[in-house]
């Protein structure tokens, strides 16, 4: 999940050219770009933040408040939050189409297509969140966690996509190569969170099936039950760091502006 939101910028984060010479002009970003990374970062930080309190609300104590309708309450808060993951995921998506410029035709596919996972995990998310509404629920109690299973394996593969590609990618096409110093940026963080969320995920959806929280003897269904919630809610918690790993790069694009290159004529391209 978010956003994991989600795909870093690699090129700037990657092994700086050696061979860049003052050849740019640097213009700012438009109202509509400014928004656009505004979006992608808050959605990750909602759907975060509902994740948390939804967990929160499918713990016993609290899924009886209101007359029985916190739980639903609970639901409802992940249904919403999924949402806002998809949105994330579909944003980091369209930014990356449009900054996959470098690199090899081979990594340029790699990339795209680990940027598709996060929207095909967002899809499942939303997909499986519905099913852990009532009505829903009673019909398959299972497809809501397997669900998630499903999707956050898809978001730990993606994360862990991200962390091959930071190491991988060199502004310089010359360069070649792991060079470990690339992680020493927000995007490792913000990777990392995607895949200790998604996992703990993974952990919470196989304890939350009806073979565990079901079963006949109510003191054991009780103590999965908790479990799985407990790695929801700290899976959450991950998610969140996520997204807040993402506001310093966002900030920082503010102020960098776009780099426009430069010839002998002029500006070649906006």
């Amino acid at each position: 999940m978010v956003a994991a939101p989600l795909s870093p910028h690699y090129a700037e984060q990657s092994t700086p050219d050696a061979r860049k010479h003052v050849g740019t002009v640097t213009r700012p970003l438009t109202v509509a770009h400014k928004l656009f990374l505004v979006v992608k970062v808050l959605s990750a930080f909602l759907g975060s933040v509902l994740f948390q309190i939804g967990s929160i609300y499918f713990y016993p104590k609290f899924s009886i408040l209101w007359d029985g309708k916190g739980g639903i309450f609970g639901a409802w808060a992940f249904v919403v939050g999924c949402i806002f993951f998809f949105i994330t995921t579909n944003l980091s998506f369209v930014e990356m189409i449009a900054k996959n410029t470098t690199g090899s035709a081979t990594h340029r596919v790699l990339v795209a297509y680990n940027a598709l996972m996060y929207v095909m995990a967002g899809v499942i998310f939303v997909l499986g969140s519905l099913y852990f509404l009532p009505e829903l629920y009673a019909k398959a109690p299972a497809l809501g966690c397997w669900a998630f299973l499903l999707g956050s394996i898809q978001f730990c593969l993606a994360a862990l996509g991200d962390i091959a590609f930071i190491v991988t990618t060199h502004e310089d096409p010359r360069v070649t190569g792991v060079k470990l110093g690339n992680l020493r940026c927000w995007g490792t963080v913000a990777a990392l969170g995607t895949f200790a969320g998604a996992f703990l995920f993974i952990i919470g959806s196989w304890f939350y099936l009806p073979r565990f929280i079901a079963q006949e003897d109510a003191a054991l269904a009780e103590s999965y039950m908790y479990k799985s919630i407990n790695f929801y809610t700290t899976g959450s918690a991950f998610f969140i760091i996520n997204s807040l790993a993402l506001v310093p790069d966002m900030v920082a694009e503010f102020k960098a502006g776009v780099r426009v290159p430069v010839s002998k004529e002029g500006v070649d391209r906006v």
